[in-house]
């Protein structure tokens, strides 16, 4: 029960923050979704776009309610992120995802202030991803695209 209240408030919290960066910044975003190709349809608007614009995209799997904002606040070095794919095992790496996610807080408060440097990207090309139903209209919610792609959908995911 605790990590839930812990999940759903860290929700929340980078969520608002990221409902502040966007409002501040105003960047163009494109929001892709589908059951299959989302990523590689996001790296390719994002080799097209960085042509003519300063872009960040969402990177690996930060498509969801966690990863979404994180995309928002800054572009992520691979192994700033390792703490997202420890699995947790009996408490194993709680201390580590902690100290992650304290730090995303501080990213977002810092991009919401303008205090990060190279923030304002003129374009984000963000994954949402829907595993449940609800999850696409919880992800617009923080952001929502101008411009919205959608890949093929099935009625099974190709990767389940």
């Amino acid at each position: 029960m605790a990590r839930r209240i812990a999940r759903i408030g860290i929700q929340k919290i980078i969520g608002t923050i990221a409902r502040i960066v966007i409002a501040r910044f105003q960047p163009a975003v494109v929001g892709v979704t589908g059951s299959v190709g989302k990523t590689s349809t996001t790296a390719a608007i994002s080799h097209l776009l960085a042509k003519r614009y300063s872009v960040r995209s969402t990177r690996g799997n930060l498509n969801t309610q966690f990863g979404l904002p994180l995309t928002i606040f800054k572009d992520w070095k691979e192994e700033e992120l390792a703490p997202l794919r420890d699995r947790l095992q009996a408490g194993k790496h709680l201390g580590r995802k902690l100290l992650f996610w304290l730090k995303a807080i501080g990213e977002g408060i810092r991009a919401a202030a303008g205090k990060e440097k190279n923030f304002a990207p003129e374009v984000l090309v963000l994954e949402y991803a829907a595993d449940h139903p609800g999850d696409i209209a919880r992800l617009t919610s923080v952001v929502a695209p101008d411009v919205a792609v959608v890949t093929a959908i099935g009625e099974v995911p190709v990767h389940v």
